[in-house]
């Protein structure tokens, strides 16, 4: 077996498997390899065993066996008992409980389909339409997967292999290309601006795409993509109701009368459920509302829809406002779609769909096996306490990429603190506080800091806020960029070249408290599309605008120089290009964030990029207003693919994918 990074992290940090860990309990179960029938096909990666559990025998038991490993023949079980199920970690005949087991009853006659769903850190069981068991372990990957039963059938196992999830459309379609979209129920179709109604109301130098997918149909009209599989993900799409008809996102769906959706009807429709946002369950073609708020869509305007899925928790979103939180067992998995009700249609365009890894901890169960605890934790009363005088860690095993991780922390004494970025125990990202009267180290202090087998590197820190001994500890790792936060305070920031993401966890010395630990992904920064389908402006005048390579540019004005994008851009945004065959010419170039076209080009954050004939370098020199805020030089061989990003309140450029040069501002 290949020992897991937190089984590391324990064995050279001295951290101690706790209760939430699951201690390792003699089984009688040391079934050889002879007794155990194995598939065919290993488990690799991510996957999911599918098949149906057949019970001839009210004394039943069958077991699931995954991820064995011939050597050691360690391996993980599901057991299912006449009265339960649960999921182990099995060593040496002993084993450790993954997560709380669940009660069933079996009966003779009865059998149940089920998906397992083996993830790199995440483990679950889907019981015909729910989820019935949930782990967390990530020591063993790949495997031999197999069963033994005794009162009961294993019937039509089938290992699945889950790759990658995603699914990214802006209706754009070169001829004869074909749609990833597949229609239940009600009218769909492809509409651009010669045959949209609207089309007298576009304007090219305002849009990127003239084109949508539009849907109608009574009572509902649903059209899906993606796979059966699927099982965590944030799906979004913008959004145009026409009329009275209710735009919506459907997530899990299994058939036309099992699905889960958000909803959002009309603010002054004549429906009985008007100026409504929900989240919705639709089981044999019953709906139950899931969550339910005021606030619906206006006919003829945009919206940019949300719905952001993992594990049992479903969040809806509309313009990046969060407005729903609902939780439920049902389905555990299913594809994407979109969603409308009524004849006068919506449109839809930039459907996004992306992995989303995301994490919400109450601490209100204890989980065994999902929390590695060190010395001194203890999870009561909906809380995690530390109560050790010397600084010690709680972690989670998983590994997540760009991320922003929050927890609600108190300081009962002692210093409190977010690990992120973790990749072992010399090698993690640290957020730690303590009131000026705390008994440690850093009493007084908000800090960053960079944990390597140097020891502890400050990366940036500030006085912290007086009176304050509960707030919330925000973190965030992307694109070599690392973050932190109290409260509404001011945000620390640095750049750590080659950290990208990894695990997190709780950091204590002497007493604290955590509770409503929250991990996100930071989503995917998505670029412009160039579409080739109408490059033909002859035969079609109307999309000549939108068929050229500069489609998301406003072509500037005689006499001036600067290409403007159509729409505003806010937040942490980035201009990639590249430079070719550098040295070739002699020349400069400027890249303008946050700019404003009627200032011109001396407005926003600016980036000037120059090369120079005969010399293999380019010239780098950041800029906002009339100061300048930093210079670089950078030896290339050929050409010089450029990122200049805002990560915060850092500007960061990337020259072939290395840092060279960042500053604030």
């Amino acid at each position: 077996m290949a020992e897991s990074h937190l089984l590391r992290k324990c064995r050279h940090s001295g951290l101690t498997l706790a209760v939430a860990c699951g201690a390792l309990l003699a089984l009688p179960w040391k079934a050889p390899a002879a007794t155990i029938q194995f598939l065919e096909e290993p488990g690799e990666g991510d996957f999911n065993v599918t098949g149906v559990l057949k019970v001839t025998d009210a004394k039943c038991e069958a077991r699931l066996v995954f991820n064995w490993q011939d050597q050691s023949q360690e391996h993980y079980l599901l057991v299912v008992r006449p009265t339960e199920a649960k999921l182990v970690f099995v060593s040496g005949g002993k084993v450790q409980p993954l997560g709380n087991p669940a009660a069933i009853k079996l009966q003779p006659g009865q059998a149940i389909p089920f998906t397992l769903q083996r993830r790199d850190w995440r483990l679950a069981l889907v019981w015909g339409d729910s989820v019935l068991l949930r782990g967390y372990d990530a020591r063993l990957r790949d495997g031999q997967v197999g069963y033994t039963a005794e009162g009961a059938e294993w019937e039509d196992l089938r290992i699945q292999p889950v790759g990658d999830i995603v699914v990214y459309d802006d209706f754009v379609r070169e001829a004869g290309a074909e749609s990833v979209w597949e229609p239940q129920c009600g009218v769909w179709q492809m509409r651009t601006l010669r045959d949209d109604e609207q089309a007298a109301r576009e304007e090219a130098d305002k849009s990127a795409n003239a084109f949508s997918y539009v849907g109608a149909g009574e009572p509902v009209a649903i059209s899906v993509a993606g796979q059966w599989f699927w099982d965590r993900y944030a799906l979004e799409a913008s959004a145009k109701p026409q009329g009275d008809a209710v735009a919506g996102l459907v997530f899990y769906y299994q058939d036309d009368s099992n699905y889960l959706a958000l909803r959002a009807t009309g603010r002054h429709s004549a429906r009985q459920d008007s100026n409504r946002v929900q989240l919705i369950a639709v089981r044999n073609g019953q709906t139950t509302v899931l969550a339910d708020k005021p606030g619906g869509l206006l006919p003829g305007q945009w919206y940019k829809l949300r719905v952001e899925v993992c594990e049992d928790r479903f969040v809806g979103l509309v313009d990046g406002e969060v407005r729903l939180v609902a939780r439920s067992p049902l389905f555990g998995q299913g594809q994407v779609g979109l969603y409308v009700e009524g004849k006068d249609g919506v449109f839809f365009d930039d459907v996004g769909c992306d992995l989303w890894e995301a994490l919400a901890e109450d601490f209100e169960t204890v989980v065994p096996g999902k929390w590695a605890l060190g010395e001194g934790w203890v999870q009561k009363s909906g809380a995690l306490y530390t109560t050790d005088t010397k600084p010690s860690q709680a972690l989670l095993d998983g590994q997540w990429r760009d991320y922003a991780c929050s927890v609600d922390a108190e300081s009962l004494g002692g210093g409190v603190g977010l690990v992120f970025a973790h990749q072992g125990p010399q090698d993690y990202c640290l957020l730690r506080w303590a009131p000026a009267s705390a008994a440690c180290s850093f009493a007084g202090q908000l800090q960053l800091l960079r944990v390597g087998a140097e020891g502890e590197n400050v990366l940036a820190q500030q006085p912290a806020p007086a009176g304050v001994k509960k707030a919330r500890l925000r973190a965030t790792v992307s694109n070599e960029v690392v973050t932190g936060r109290l409260g509404d305070g001011a945000e620390l920031s640095a750049v750590v070249p080659g950290i990208f993401g990894g695990g997190v966890g709780l950091y204590g010395q002497a007493k604290g408290m955590f509770d409503n630990l929250n991990l996100q992904p930071i989503p995917l920064r998505r670029g412009a599309h160039v579409m080739k389908e109408f490059a033909e402006t002859d035969e079609h005048p109307e999309m000549a605008e939108w068929a050229s390579t500069r489609a998301p540019w406003v072509q500037p004005a005689k006499g001036q120089n600067v290409w403007w994008t159509k729409g505003d851009y806010f937040g942490n945004t980035a201009l990639k290009f590249t430079v070719p065959k550098v040295g070739s010419r002699t020349g400069s170039l400027t890249a303008i964030l946050a700019g404003d076209p009627e200032l011109g080009e001396q407005s926003g954050l600016r980036l000037t990029l120059s090369t120079t004939s005969g010399a293999k370098k380019v010239s780098l020199v950041v800029s906002a207003r009339d100061q300048q805020l930093g210079t670089a030089e950078v030896e290339v061989e050929e050409e010089a693919r450029v990122e200049f990003g805002r990560e915060g309140r850092l500007l960061v450029v990337k020259v072939n994918d290395e840092i060279a040069l960042t500053t604030s501002f």
